[in-house]
């Protein structure tokens, strides 16, 4: 790093306005240099370093590219490759709106008492 938290905590608009054209792009160029550092810092993964897989989080750690079969295309692709599930339209109602036939309806449910059976 470039520069430490104190210097950075020094810095503001008038500091900043009181500062030559050779000191502005010296503090522009450290500035930067402290920017990318923080940017490599941050995008590390045990993928991309050598840190070891358990230092990352469960939700953070992602499925590896070669995972999936050839061929085999993530959901989201598939939904903008088909196009938007159908809705009820001018003409009618699809076949998602009709009900299901009467063989086919799941049972209803039943209410269960917790009382003892004597």
């Amino acid at each position: 790093m470039q520069l430490s938290d104190h210097s950075l905590r020094q810095i503001d608009e008038a500091y900043l306005e009181r500062l030559g054209d050779a000191a502005l792009r010296a503090l522009s160029a450290k500035l930067l240099v402290d920017l990318k550092e923080a940017r490599e810092r941050l995008n590390q993964s045990s993928r991309n370093s050598s840190l070891p897989p358990s230092r990352e989080a469960p939700w953070e750690k992602t499925r590896p590219a070669d995972a999936t079969m050839e061929g085999d295309e993530p959901p989201e692709a598939r939904v903008a490759a088909e196009g938007p599930p159908e809705t009820a339209t001018a003409d009618g109602p699809t076949a998602e709106d009709e009900p299901a036939p009467a063989g086919k309806r799941s049972p209803p449910y039943r209410s269960f008492s917790m009382t003892s059976a004597q």
